[in-house]
């Protein structure tokens, strides 16, 4: 199994990925690519009839702007104050 299946993202990084801010967006998108790179798998059939797997990048792009636009819309209800780290 791999190390990181009960690796959380820590909540202040997705604060501040709701926030906007682009270095906790991109390790969010890192924690959950090996995810989405599962579904983006496709069967690709050369023309010597060769078959091997390879990934439909179009879709992994889509995944992972769906993922960012859904991240930014999410509203998280504080208890107490994060800072930011500047």
């Amino acid at each position: 199994m791999s190390r990181r299946k009960n690796k959380l993202v820590p909540f202040e990084t997705i604060v501040l990925a709701t926030q906007g801010d682009p270095q906790a967006l991109e390790q969010v998108i890192r924690h959950y690519r090996p995810y989405i790179l599962s579904l983006c798998r496709r069967e690709y059939i050369a023309e010597n009839g060769n078959v091997s797997i390879v990934c439909d990048n179009e879709l992994k792009l889509r995944l992972e702007a769906k993922l960012m636009a859904k991240i930014l819309l999410f509203d998280i209800r504080e208890r107490g104050h994060i800072k930011r780290n500047t």
